[in-house]
């Protein structure tokens, strides 16, 4: 049986999840939509598929040669790993702040938010904007792209060196189907593997 990824090759994974429900977007953005997303970092690019619903949102894409899905449901404050080839999920639990949970964050921190220009990505006009996240050890710097025509949803968000890119393309807005944020009938719940640090065990 395959394991699922290593936690380090999540962190981007979970960040992207944030992006989509549009945690910390000062506007409202479309509440229901589907999208393609992007993902770049130094080992590379991948593409998968983003559903978003009222405080749920699911992810497919392939990580290492695996096909994975992850839903986060803050509704239930629990985010599932699917593994559909062997049946199988994953179950973590999502903590009061859900937006600590999917980025990291100690809720300690202090966000800062500026407006540093104004670009088209994908067709969308967007403001673009510099995200300090300064804690107790270190300080995080990083941009975010919120469309204008979308309610300023956060369509593309980068850290300060370029080195790590999350971007959502063909943004389709609309009701998404409810199956979409279940685990199917039939999956087998694993126990939370040692390579994910950090989260209780099931």
């Amino acid at each position: 049986m395959r394991r699922p990824v290593a936690a380090g090759r999540l962190v981007p994974v979970l960040i992207a999840l944030a992006l989509a429900v549009g945690l910390d977007a000062p506007a409202q953005p479309p509440r229901e939509y589907a999208a393609d997303q992007v993902m770049r970092t130094r080992e590379g690019t991948h593409t998968g598929k983003i559903f978003v619903s009222p405080d749920k949102s699911r992810l497919e894409m392939t990580l290492e040669g695996q096909r994975q899905v992850m839903i986060a449901r803050l509704d239930k404050r629990v985010f599932w790993m699917l593994m559909p080839e062997e049946r199988m999920y994953v179950e973590m639990p999502i903590p009061e702040r859900p937006e600590d949970a999917l980025s990291g964050r100690d809720p300690t921190q202090k966000i800062e938010r500026r407006l540093v220009g104004s670009e088209t990505v994908s067709g969308h006009p967007t403001k673009k904007y510099k995200v300090t996240v300064t804690g107790k050890d270190e300080t995080y710097v990083g941009y975010q792209w919120l469309a204008q025509d979308l309610g300023e949803l956060p369509i593309r968000w980068e850290d300060e060196q370029g080195t790590a890119r999350v971007e959502l393309r063909n943004i389709k807005v609309g009701r998404q189907p409810a199956e979409l944020f279940e685990v199917p009938a039939g999956f087998q719940k694993l126990a939370m593997p040692a390579g994910l640090p950090g989260m209780p065990k099931q």
